[in-house]
């Protein structure tokens, strides 16, 4: 006799309400990037065959996905209606959160070149760089997800909190690597959004790799501070200080990772001057590696 872990009707009627809505969803991220780029899917990717926007789709898709899964966890409503009505507002709430992150990163990070722009134009450079913010968008959203244990809209605030803080880390993170990479470069070349729009795609995927693994790393926070509803205040400001801890320990571990696994490798020349995709693949590697240890030990 076989078992299938307690799966019964009810459960298998909610999950495929759960899957019917996510497919709608996915749908929406279609209509919506469209939209947001005013451009025709057709016609980008078919037409003019634009490979940077099919990269910076694929990046939204699996950031989505991500998300998803944290909007599935738990307990399945009281009634169909109620659980698929709760699935579509997280999934909804989660999707508008990863657009509007996009538009933070093109908007305030790096408003010296118009990344949506760019990847319209057919720039894989700013493919990648968007593919790391959504990515990483969609990892937090997740990780707040999980770590607010209350069921219901109550949760919906704590999670727009925790999305407000822990964009705040990436673009300090963003920040840091802009500022980096200016003590490196000299003349009108140590400008990195000028690199992006140069198509630099070496060092928009060292860029990706490391805003992925900070928001792996902020994820370790929520196994850190336990998620207490009667002191909300206390818990989302104390999920906020072990975000940024770790977000330091994270970029610590990985300069020293770096030198370790690449050493007497002149990363600067590879990357920032030659383009050497191989050497920022394994850069973003170390980082994405990391991060996912650091979430493995304490998330």
């Amino acid at each position: 006799m076989f078992e299938f872990n307690n799966l019964d009707l009810w459960n298998f009627q909610a999950s495929v309400v759960d899957f019917v809505i996510i497919v709608f969803l996915f749908i929406s991220l279609r209509v919506l990037k469209c939209l947001v780029a005013n451009v025709s899917m057709g016609d980008e990717i078919a037409q003019k065959d634009n490979v940077a926007f099919g990269v910076s789709f694929a990046g939204g898709i699996g950031a989505l996905a991500i998300m998803l899964t944290g909007a599935s966890m738990g307990e399945y409503g009281q009634s169909l209606l109620n659980e698929g009505v709760s699935m579509l507002v997280f999934g909804l709430i989660g999707l508008g959160l990863i657009t509007l992150g996009r538009l933070v990163q093109d908007k305030i990070v790096f408003r010296k070149v118009a990344l949506l722009a760019q990847i319209k134009q057919g720039n894989l450079a700013a493919a990648f760089v968007d593919v790391g913010n959504v990515l990483a968008v969609g990892i937090v959203i997740r990780a707040a997800m999980v770590w607010v244990e209350t069921e219901g809209w109550v949760a919906i605030p704590i999670i727009l909190a925790a999305f407000v803080v822990s964009q705040l880390v990436l673009m300090v993170a963003s920040m840091y690597r802009v500022s980096l990479f200016k003590t490196r470069a000299t003349g009108e070349n140590a400008c990195m959004e000028k690199a992006f729009e140069d198509g630099n795609t070496a060092l928009a995927v060292r860029y990706g790799g490391f805003l992925i693994g900070v928001a792996l790393a902020i994820t370790a926070a929520s196994g850190v501070v336990v998620y207490d509803p009667d002191k909300l205040l206390m818990s989302v400001l104390g999920w906020a200080v072990v975000a940024v801890a770790f977000s330091v320990i994270f970029t610590l571990v990985v300069a020293l990772a770096r030198m370790a696994i690449l050493p007497g490798i002149n990363v600067v020349e590879e990357v920032d001057e030659q383009g050497n995709v191989g050497v920022a693949a394994i850069e973003a590697a170390i980082a994405i590696a990391i991060g996912l240890t650091l979430a493995a030990l304490f998330a």
